[in-house]
C-alpha cells in the first residue's frame, strides 16, 4: 500500500477533531445584556473594579484552539492500529495527532478517531509515556492506548 497524501490525511482528522472529537470549550464571557442595563459611570466603575458582570458560555473548538503532529508510521497489518482483521503486510500511514487545550486525539489513517486522551486525568507516568511515544512518532495502537492514562 503507498502512504496517500498528508494534506488528506491531516483535513480528515482536523476536520473530525474540530466537529466530533474534541470537546468544547467553556470560556467567560462578558454579559452585554446586563452590560447594556449599566449606565456610563457605572460601567467605568465596573471596567475599574473588575465586576464587569460575566456569563459562561461554550463553544466547538476552532483551529486557531488546536495544533497539529504528523508522521508516518508503518504498521503491521492493514488494519493499521484499529485492531480487528486486516492482511498481514506492512502498511505505512500518516498518524495525525490534533492536540487542543486539554485534550489530545489520535488517528490512523483517514480521520478515524483511533483514541483520545484527557490530559487534566492523565497521571505523570502516562504523559511521560504519551511524549515519549510522540517525539519518537510512534503512537500505541488501539489495544494499547490505556498506556497513557
Amino acid at each position: 500500500m503507498q502512504l496517500g497524501s498528508p494534506l488528506t490525511a491531516v483535513h480528515e482528522a482536523l476536520a473530525a477533531a474540530l466537529h466530533r472529537d474534541l470537546p468544547e470549550i467553556t470560556y467567560q464571557d462578558r454579559d452585554w445584556d446586563a452590560w447594556r442595563a449599566f449606565s456610563k459611570e457605572a460601567q467605568g466603575k465596573a471596567m475599574k473594579t473588575d465586576t464587569v458582570p460575566r456569563v459562561t458560555r461554550t463553544r466547538r473548538p476552532n483551529e486557531d484552539d488546536v495544533e497539529c503532529v504528523v508522521f508516518a508510521q508503518t504498521w503491521g497489518s492493514t488494519a493499521l492500529g484499529y485492531g480487528g482483521m486486516g492482511g498481514a503486510s506492512m502498511t505505512p500511514a500518516y498518524t495525525v495527532v490534533v492536540q487542543g487545550p486539554t485534550h489530545s486525539c489520535v488517528y490512523f489513517g483517514h480521520g478515524r478517531l483511533a483514541y483520545a486522551i484527557d490530559h487534566t486525568t492523565q497521571s505523570t507516568e502516562g504523559h511521560v509515556v504519551w511524549l515519549e511515544d510522540l517525539h519518537g512518532h510512534c503512537m500505541a495502537a488501539v489495544g494499547q492506548a490505556s498506556r497513557y492514562r
